[in-house]
């Protein structure tokens, strides 16, 4: 008898979490009234944020892309109510979970982005580990243009920065957590990658044509927050360059790394699997695919002065030579002389020493002394945080070796 009741309730409860489970929406709203937003770009004009959202619009239609894919824009005094007016005006319930890249307005940027930091990390609905990335333009124009790398340009954009691993190690990736870690730092200094469109060579005649029908339509919908359909600013098909940085100190873009200065510090900051890297050898270029591991980066207080090591293991394989007298062995890795390595050892130690100069000159702490500072002497913290970046000994030292 007592088991029987026991049996009753376990079956009462069971039945009980099973009906509360498959009847509860868990606060997801109406798929027919959700737009589920893959990319989000923000800009700021005259004491408004310019919020544009690329969205994936759930549609019965198996109709082309144009169907699939939308771009919309609203504006407001903070971030917030700018996507919540996005709502508002086209019926669709903006949802943030799967919106895995934040563009941001170059000058936008330049003037601070710590309001943004801080409602992307305060946000619930959206997710700390979505790419950043700071737009040549505005981030409205970047979502708005038309790539034939794919037919929404946020899945063109995640190619680059993150799928497409022959060019993962040479963009300087960051996502909303890690940045806002690193600018929070004692450093205060973080990058990211600074998307550049470039006009394709392919159907440039149809490209401009379609440029000016596009541009005459684009005004009046950037007041409505239309979707991309009339909004887009006709700049004709484009393709995608994130090999520069941006350098955020306390969270304005300061300066600019150079695609080889961007290649340096990855070098130098993280284990690398795969990046190129191009040098002239005796009237011959060769390209070679390097894996840096090993990385040396300590600094070190002794006698009342500060010396700050740079370096790493870099591992060389030659994969193409121009100009060679010999193409039988173009791509044989014998052919990495002693010689040749040394070269490129030189070359990256140069390089890396022009950086650390830059750093100095312009006062950002690059590779972050003043977290080492503090992390390995907090006690000489207040005392040196002002100059240990301009007064310590910098020792860059690389090993460069071949792989056979």
């Amino acid at each position: 008898m007592k088991n029987k009741l026991i049996y009753k309730i376990v079956l009462i409860i069971v039945l009980f979490f099973t009906i509360n489970y498959f009847s509860n929406d868990f606060t997801l709203h109406d798929i027919e009234k959700t737009a589920i937003v893959v990319a989000l770009g923000i800009d700021y004009n005259q004491g408004e944020y310019d919020v544009t959202a690329q969205i994936a619009i759930p549609q019965a239609s198996t109709s082309t892309s144009e169907n699939i894919d939308s771009v919309i824009s609203a504006k407001g005094k903070t971030i917030a109510k700018a996507i919540s007016e996005i709502g508002a005006r086209t019926g669709w319930y903006p949802k943030l979970s799967f919106c895995n890249i934040v563009v941001i307005g170059s000058k936008t940027a330049e003037n601070g982005v710590k309001d943004i930091i801080d409602y992307t990390m305060r946000s619930t609905k959206l997710l700390d580990s979505a790419i950043m990335v700071v737009s040549e333009n505005t981030a409205k124009q970047l979502l708005t243009s038309k790539t034939p790398l794919d037919s929404v340009t946020s899945f063109a954009l995640l190619k680059i920065l993150v799928k497409n691993t022959e060019k993962t190690d040479v963009i300087l990736t960051n996502d909303i957590k890690d940045f806002a870690k690193e600018t929070s730092s004692f450093s205060q200094v973080s990058v990211l990658p600074i998307v550049k469109e470039m006009q394709s060579r392919e159907d440039d005649s149809k490209s401009n044509s379609s440029s000016s029908s596009n541009g005459s339509s684009g005004g009046e919908n950037d007041e409505q927050g239309e979707s991309s359909g009339e909004e887009k600013s006709g700049n004709g098909n484009v393709i995608y360059d994130a090999t520069n940085s941006a350098v955020f100190l306390d969270g304005k873009v300061v300066s600019v790394l150079t695609n080889t200065e961007s290649l340096v510090l990855q070098l130098c900051r993280d284990d690398t699997d795969l990046a190129f890297l191009e040098k002239e050898f005796k009237d011959e270029i060769y390209l070679f695919r390097a894996k840096s591991d090993s990385i040396k980066k300590g600094l070190k207080y002794n006698n009342g002065k500060f010396t700050f090591t740079l370096g790493a293991t870099v591992k060389l394989k030659i994969v193409d030579v121009t100009g060679n007298k010999h193409p039988d062995t173009s791509k044989d890795t014998d052919t990495a002389s002693d010689a040749l390595l040394l070269s490129v050892k030189t070359y990256l130690e140069q390089e890396t020493a022009k950086l650390v100069e830059k750093t100095i000159s312009e006062n950002i702490d690059l590779f972050g002394l003043k977290n080492e500072l503090y992390q390995r002497y907090p006690h000489l913290y207040q005392k040196y945080k002002d100059e240990v970046l301009s007064s310590a000994l910098y020792k860059i030292n690389f090993k460069v070796k071949k792989v056979i």
